[in-house]
This record gives C-alpha cells, structure tokens and sequence, in this order.
C-alpha cells in the first residue's frame, strides 16, 4: 500500500472485518484502509487506499507501541506527549457498545484518548477491547459483554472495568 505514492514501511499492523490499521514508520504515524464506517478523521464510509488517522499527528514526534483492530473500531498504545510521554489508549471507529470510548457509548468517534494509561499491550474483539497493565497483573475490559466476554455480570458492558489482579508471582502473556 502507499500514501501519495509513497510505499509505506509498515512496522505492525492489524486486520478488522473490512480494514486494516498499521503503524508505519518515516514518518511515524497510524494509517487505515478498507471500510472503517463513519471515521471523520479518514473519511472511511467507502473502501478506500490507506489514509493517515491524523487525530494521531503527533506520533512522529513519540511514536506508538502497538495497536489492535475489532470488527469496526481500532485502538493504539501512543506515547502521550501530554502526559510525559506515558503510554495511553486512543481508539476510533465504531462505538455501538462503548468499545472504542466507553465513557461516551454510541455512534462512531475519531481518535481519542480513552482515560487508560500506563498499559503495554491490546487486544481486540468484534465489539469489546481488553488491555494490559504494564505491571503484567492486570486486565482491563470494556464494550460489549453479550456473552459475559468482559469477565463481569452478562449485559454489563461500556465502562472499563479492572478484571483481574493476579498474585505477583503470575503475568498474563501474549
């Protein structure tokens, strides 16, 4: 894939039902393609070529860890040039369950930070999101729980809950 037809040197990227997110370097930025419904910052209501996520600029100054995508929404861990350069979740996309801004469900949203810092890897599913904490003991859950995916009361979904704490002599792993 290219932007203005420039290859693009992707370092990570992730496959949703119709799209596709990566983090590319030179410059260092995240970029879709596909068919990401609703997504201001990419214009993303037609399958298109990639096309930055430019609510996420600043990454060519700080960079970004990782991302992961779900059925239509994605979420990155971006060193927050804001908050000391701590890594924090930004999500974008579709938001039907909270799945990309829990606190605000409904709709779709462009980037933005979702209140969750100091976590160092995602993990997406069809309509909810899970994140690591960096101390590896602790997992965080939000969007959809249908099928009680989010380790709460079935039909409780939207706020990021704490699922676990593990023992310090446990780590939860990729």
């Amino acid at each position: 894939p290219q932007i203005d037809s420039q290859p693009l040197n992707i370092r990570e990227f992730d496959v949703g039902e119709h799209h596709i997110c990566a983090i590319v370097s030179n410059p260092m930025r995240i970029v879709c393609w596909g068919n990401l419904p609703g997504l201001p910052s990419t214009g993303l209501d037609q399958p298109t070529d990639p096309r930055q996520v430019t609510e996420l600029d600043s990454l060519q100054e700080v960079g970004a860890a990782t991302l992961c995508t779900g059925k239509q929404h994605t979420c990155a861990i971006v060193n927050d040039p804001e908050d000391n350069h701590t890594p924090s979740v930004h999500c974008w996309g579709d938001n039907t369950y909270g799945q990309a801004q829990p606190s605000n469900p409904g709709g779709k949203v462009a980037a933005q930070k979702i209140g969750l810092n100091n976590v160092n890897a995602l993990y997406c599913g069809s309509n909810h999101t899970r994140a690591r904490g960096a101390d590896n003991r602790t997992l965080y859950c939000w969007g959809d729980n249908s099928e009680g995916q989010l380790g709460g009361a079935v039909n409780e979904e939207t706020s990021i809950s704490q699922v676990t704490v593990l023992p310090a002599e446990l780590n939860i792993r990729s």
